[in-house]
């Protein structure tokens, strides 16, 4: 099976943050209108490219599904922050089908190699962030990219081996290598 595999950093201000918190409230409290306007602004000045990062190969699906349901708040919000992310390299679709799924394979706690893999979707972070009491079941639009603090994804540096002894254990390394204390990894995969 072909994998392919986007990396991203994303790097925010506090006040951006809040902002898109902000607009998750909003969205989550059964008013999108204002966010769902800008993002489907975004999504009409979007390049094939940065819809591929979304998972997604056509605008016209995209805009559908934003119109038809407030559901779609993943992708509206993901939308929003495609001018916030920057691509890094990412990592081969054997070590990423590894740390998916068989972490200890590679000596690496499981968990930890899944969670940096694919984290969980942007909307479960901001539900916790947001504490609006609404659940943070899975969104139907969590296929979209997984989201991780990068201080989180950072804690494999340790379980790495020597540098130049396993191709694997290189190539989460380059991952790891762009990404700071205070970016979150997005991780984007299209089989």
């Amino acid at each position: 099976m072909a994998f392919e595999i986007h990396c991203n950093r994303c790097t925010m201000s506090r006040a951006e943050w809040r902002a898109l918190i902000d607009d998750w409230r909003a969205i989550s409290m059964g008013r999108p209108g204002q966010v769902r306007r800008r993002a489907l602004g975004r999504l009409e000045a979007a390049t094939p490219a940065e819809l591929a990062v979304l998972g997604l190969a056509e605008r016209d699906y995209a805009r559908d599904w934003m119109r038809s349901t407030d559901m779609a708040a993943g992708l509206a919000l993901s939308l929003l922050l495609l001018d916030r992310l920057t691509p890094i390299t990412p990592l081969p679709a054997t070590t990423w089908h590894d740390m998916y799924h068989r972490g200890e394979s590679l000596g690496i706690p499981p968990l930890l190699a899944r969670m940096t893999a694919h984290g969980p979707p942007l909307v479960r972070w901001l539900a916790a962030f947001a504490r609006t009491g609404h659940p943070s079941r899975e969104p139907t639009d969590a296929h979209i990219g997984g989201w991780m603090p990068a201080r989180t994804a950072l804690r494999l540096r340790p379980h790495l081996r020597p540098e130049g002894s396993d191709a694997a254990h290189d190539a989460i390394r380059r991952l790891l290598c762009a990404l700071d204390d205070c970016d979150w990894l997005m991780i984007s995969v299209n089989a």
